[in-house]
């Protein structure tokens, strides 16, 4: 993502990939030990494979992360074309955050993703590269697998 001088508003998500196809899934603890508020509003858990779109300065990408959710902590990898990425993240109710560090032409890359679970299949929100201060939107939904 190329440097910029603008910044919108607090986004409201945070984890991130990086590359026209990353792919990311989550993955739940069982129900006898998650604690009630780590679900989405429904009651089920964010975790599986997920398609992440984003769009940012016009530029728009495609990613797959696999997501792991534990009680309210989020961990995983996102495939971002040139590399898999860890992430770290947390779930609070409908709200969505995670993170990940790369690297972009040589220089260090962290991208926050902050969003709302809408449905048991789709997550949107912001995502911001934080070193480049570029911000845009993300969508993401149940990969197909």
């Amino acid at each position: 993502m190329p440097p910029s001088t603008s910044r919108r508003a607090a986004a409201p998500l945070a984890s991130s990939c990086e590359a026209p196809t990353t792919t990311c899934a989550l993955t739940s603890p069982s129900a006898d030990t998650a604690p009630t508020n780590a679900l989405a509003a429904n009651g089920e858990s964010i975790s599986g494979k997920w398609q992440v779109h984003t769009v940012a300065q016009g530029n728009e990408r495609n990613y797959t992360c696999t997501l792991t959710q534990e009680a309210d902590t989020l961990s995983g990898t996102c495939n971002t074309g040139e590399r898999t990425v860890q992430l770290a993240g947390k779930v609070d109710g409908k709200k969505v955050t995670w993170t990940y560090k790369s690297e972009y032409n040589g220089s260090p890359l962290t991208v926050v993703f902050k969003g709302a679970i809408e449905s048991p299949t789709k997550i949107a929100g912001t995502v911001l590269a934080e070193e480049f201060n570029v911000e845009g939107d993300f969508k993401i939904g149940r990969a197909h697998v």
